[in-house]
C-alpha cells in the first residue's frame, strides 16, 4: 500500500522468484488492500478500502490483465464509511465482495456482500447486522451460495461468526462460536468449503492475555465436527487454512522472546483435526 497511490507487483513462483510486472495507481486517495486472488484469465482482482474524503471511506474493485494493465477500478459504498476486506470470482461470472458497512443495514456496522458482474458494475448487494456490530472477513463460494466468516459484536467484545448465504445473498443461517476457548473467539480470519463441510480459522485472547488461533471444522450447517488450538509462547496468528486431500495446511506467524520476534508458522492437520507438524521458520530477507 502507498499513500496516495496502490502498487501492485505480480511475481513468479516460490521456486523461481521475481517481478514479472509492478504496476501503481496514483492519485490523491489512499488505498489498503484487503485481499489479492488470481482470476481465470490469469489475471488479478483486488479489493480493499480507499480513503475517498478526510470523513468517508468506500470499499474498491480493481481488475489487471495478466500482462498488468489496469482493465478497470470500481469504488462501492455510502455516506459513511465502508469497508472492503475479501474478493472470490463467482463460477457464473463476475465477483462476490464481503467486507464492513456503516452506510447500510441494521444500524451501527453491519456486514455487507456484494455481487458484481464481470466488468465490475454492482448486481445486488445485501446485509447482515443485529443492531451490534458486525463485519464480514473472508468469503468464498458454495455450490448452493456463499459463506463468509467474520465478527460480531458481543458481550465480551467481538465474536467470530460463520454465515451461509444463498446465490442471490438471502441469509441461510449464522452460527456464533464465541464459545470455544475459555475467553471466547474474536473474529474469523479464514474460511474455505471443504466437500460438504468448511473449515475456518478464528483468534481469540487466551487466559495471559496473549493472542491464540484456533482451527474449527464445521459441517453444512455451521455445527462444529472438531476444533484444534494453535498457541505457543507468545501471540499466535492464523490467516489461512487450506484443505489438501488428506487434512489441511495452516498458516500465519507467531511471536516469540522479549523483543517479539515474528516467524512465519506453517501447521499440517489430519482430516480429524490431529497434529501431523507444526514448523515456524525464521524470516529472512535477501538484499
Amino acid at each position: 500500500m502507498l499513500l496516495a497511490g496502490l502498487m501492485v507487483t505480480q511475481q513468479v513462483s516460490a521456486q523461481n522468484p521475481g517481478v514479472i510486472w509492478e504496476r501503481e495507481i496514483s492519485g490523491e486517495i489512499d488505498y489498503v488492500i484487503g485481499e489479492v486472488k488470481y482470476t481465470s484469465d490469469d489475471g488479478l482482482i483486488i479489493v480493499g478500502t480507499a480513503q475517498i474524503s478526510e470523513d468517508n471511506k468506500d470499499f474498491f474493485l480493481a481488475r489487471f490483465s495478466d500482462g498488468g494493465d489496469l482493465l478497470w477500478l470500481q469504488y462501492y459504498g455510502g455516506p459513511d464509511d465502508d469497508i472492503g476486506n475479501s474478493v472470490a470470482e463467482v463460477n457464473g461470472g463476475g465477483f462476490i465482495i464481503a467486507g464492513n458497512t456503516n452506510s447500510y443495514g441494521n444500524g451501527n456496522e453491519d456486514l455487507i456482500i456484494c455481487r458484481t458482474e464481470d466488468d465490475g458494475d454492482l448486481s445486488w448487494q445485501e446485509t447482515y447486522g443485529t443492531g451490534g456490530n458486525e463485519g464480514g472477513t473472508r468469503i468464498r463460494e458454495v455450490i448452493d451460495g456463499f459463506i463468509v466468516s467474520g465478527f460480531q459484536g458481543g458481550n465480551n467484545g467481538a465474536e467470530l461468526i460463520l454465515v451461509k448465504f444463498d446465490l442471490y445473498g438471502e441469509k441461510i443461517w449464522a452460527e456464533n462460536y464465541s464459545q470455544i476457548g475459555e475467553f471466547g473467539l474474536k473474529t474469523g480470519t479464514s474460511v474455505e468449503p471443504d466437500g460438504n463441510n468448511y473449515i475456518l480459522s478464528g483468534t481469540f485472547e487466551s487466559p495471559n492475555t496473549k493472542i491464540d488461533s484456533r482451527i474449527i471444522k464445521v459441517d453444512s450447517s455451521g455445527n462444529v465436527i472438531w476444533h484444534y488450538l494453535v498457541e505457543g509462547d507468545g501471540d499466535d496468528f492464523i490467516y489461512d487454512v487450506k484443505p489438501t486431500g488428506n487434512g489441511y495446511l495452516v498458516c500465519g506467524k507467531s511471536t516469540i522472546g522479549e523483543n517479539d520476534t515474528v516467524n512465519s508458522r506453517l501447521v499440517k492437520l489430519n482430516s480429524d483435526g490431529e497434529l501431523i507438524w507444526d514448523k515456524e521458520y525464521k524470516l529472512r530477507v535477501n538484499s
